[in-house]
């Protein structure tokens, strides 16, 4: 959730008036309010957090909208929503991650589609850029060498963005890396698997000079770890 004048605001994954997931707000008191009900053409399964944009938020859905890939949408703090764009396959698909908001501009991953090919696949995913309107620029197509399958946002930094891909890299286990706005996209790490991890799904946090990040798998248990980067 994010707070945004005196009240929190999120999604919900399920529910709602069609079953296709909702945007909530709820005071610090506990009285939930939900604002718009998902319906399938404007988005289905809302799994990220949401954006404040000078009091609009946005966000994405997972599936629905004109293609059934995902959608990026708008809502207003009172409950007016907007599907900006509805993505196609080629531009990408399912995107899992929140977006970040830089300079007046959206820039996000999905974990699916664009030009690259993996196993077979429509696309090994994609970081794109896009207006507050909707138009949609795509700064980077994975090609499974570089990553593949990124479900998590970007993190801003020094005038670049970074982040992280589950599968992909030079052993298949997962990278991490940096893309600049105009994107350039360099690979930071390619994880190894075993005690080096692997499999990151989450994203990446920056404190004193370095990034943290948790992988599902490796570690000395193969049960996943914390890494700093």
């Amino acid at each position: 959730m994010i707070a945004v004048s005196g009240n929190l605001y999120g999604t919900t994954y399920g529910g709602g008036s069609t079953g296709s997931g909702t945007v909530f707000r709820i005071t610090p008191s506990g009285v939930e309010t939900v604002l718009h009900s998902f319906k399938g053409r404007d988005g289905i399964s809302p799994l990220a957090g949401l954006t404040d944009v000078n009091g609009v938020l946005y966000g994405t859905t997972r599936d629905g909208g004109a293609y059934n890939y995902g959608t990026v949408y708008k809502i207003t703090l009172s409950g007016e929503e907007k599907t900006i764009h509805s993505f196609s396959g080629a531009d990408g698909f399912e995107p899992y991650a929140s977006l970040a908001y830089v300079d007046g501009v959206l820039y996000g991953t999905t974990s699916g589609g664009g030009t690259g090919h993996c196993g077979g696949t429509l696309g090994c995913g994609n970081v794109f850029k896009m207006t507050l309107t909707g138009k949609e620029t795509m700064l980077h197509s994975f090609n499974g060498k570089d990553g593949d399958y990124p479900m998590s946002g970007l993190a801003y930094q020094n005038g670049e963005f970074y982040g992280t891909t589950v599968q992909g890299g030079v052993f298949q286990s997962g990278t991490v890396f940096k893309i600049t706005p105009s994107g350039v996209e360099t690979v930071l790490h390619d994880f190894k698997g075993g005690t080096d991890a692997s499999n990151p799904y989450g994203g990446l946090t920056y404190v004193k000079g370095a990034f943290y990040g948790t992988t599902r798998n490796g570690g000395s248990g193969n049960a996943g770890t914390v890494f700093s980067l």
